[in-house]
């Protein structure tokens, strides 16, 4: 089913504790941000959670919200693949990522579109 990403954006707290919200543009593979956007990730510390957004649409018009944790310094990293699982279980999914050092568990559901090291 062909899909397209609509909108997505990064959010964490900033030193203050104020919730903030960067916007990025994804590409199949790529994630664009402004430079500015781009520094206020560089400045925070690299352990530091964020939140990573992604609404879906589908070609039949439903629209599917998808987000997960990622830790800020990954975003420097070689590569970072988000694996979304569906499981079909009241709108459950499964979010998990592949870095150069850090993999989430892959599960049975998930289709094993790249290999592991």
């Amino acid at each position: 089913m062909p899909y397209a990403v609509t909108k997505s954006y990064f959010e964490f707290e900033d030193s203050l504790e104020n919730l903030r919200r960067i916007d990025f543009d994804y590409y199949i593979g790529d994630i664009v941000l402004s430079a500015e956007n781009n520094k206020i990730l560089q400045n925070l510390k690299s352990e530091q959670s964020i939140e990573m957004h992604f609404t879906v649409e589908y070609s039949n018009g439903f629209i599917k919200r998808y987000y997960g944790e990622i830790a800020v310094g990954w975003l420097s990293y070689d590569f970072l693949v988000i694996r979304v699982t569906n499981l079909k279980k009241n709108g459950k999914y499964y979010f998990a990522y592949s870095t150069p050092g850090i993999i989430k568990a892959w599960i049975k559901k998930e289709y094993h579109m790249i290999e592991e090291p």
